[in-house]
């Protein structure tokens, strides 16, 4: 643990989770703490266009995100729900990333309304992906709290029956929340679908 402390090392996205589940605190909680005004961390997807999907009442949603490096930060415009050119709604925030993770930090004035949308991304440091899963948090359209899995790629996803398995909920996903008490996703591989 001094090694976090200490900036030595950072935690990978299950090890981050499952720390804060042992101080009771949530991700922003923690990830407020991280040092927002350095700009010694690069974009870590390499790319200032990226694709994220999600499944929402079992339709996939394609959503578009923009990085664009501001001298010390990263701001990021995201386009949730794509579609024909047109999206369903706009949001403006900060990327913070390191090593293993990625923060979305996202907000919304759309038609009056506040909303607030957080994206964690698991950045596998040891080589370079096309994909990269992650959680998204955010508000309903009737006002509940909700998290979902998502896919985040460097490149737009004609072909999606690849990928599908890793943004559904799986039995195996049931055992892990019932057994942790928490969305912890050890393992993507193929799991049977709830």
């Amino acid at each position: 643990i001094c090694k976090y402390e200490n900036n030595e090392i950072l935690p990978d996205f299950y090890t981050l989770l499952e720390l804060c589940n042992a101080f009771n605190i949530n991700v922003n909680e923690l990830c407020d703490k991280i040092e927002e005004d350095k700009d010694d961390f690069e974009n870590p997807f390499g790319k200032e266009k990226l694709y994220l999907y999600y499944y929402s009442s079992n339709k996939l949603i394609g959503s578009i995100m923009k990085i664009e490096k501001e001298t010390s930060k990263y701001n990021v415009r995201f386009f949730n729900g794509v579609k024909n050119k047109s999206y369903a709604s706009y949001y403006e925030g900060k990327m913070i990333a390191d090593k293993s993770i990625t923060y979305f930090d996202l907000n919304t004035n759309y038609k009056n309304t506040k909303n607030k949308v957080q994206i964690i991304v698991n950045i596998p440091w040891m080589f370079e992906n096309e994909t990269y899963n992650g959680l998204y948090t955010g508000i309903t359209r009737n006002g509940l709290p909700v998290v979902k899995k998502v896919l985040i790629s460097k490149k737009e996803i004609k072909n999606f029956d690849k990928y599908k398995m890793q943004l559904m909920f799986s039995k195996q996903d049931g055992k892990n929340l019932y057994k942790d008490n928490a969305l912890i996703f050890k393992n993507l591989e193929d799991y049977e679908i709830l």
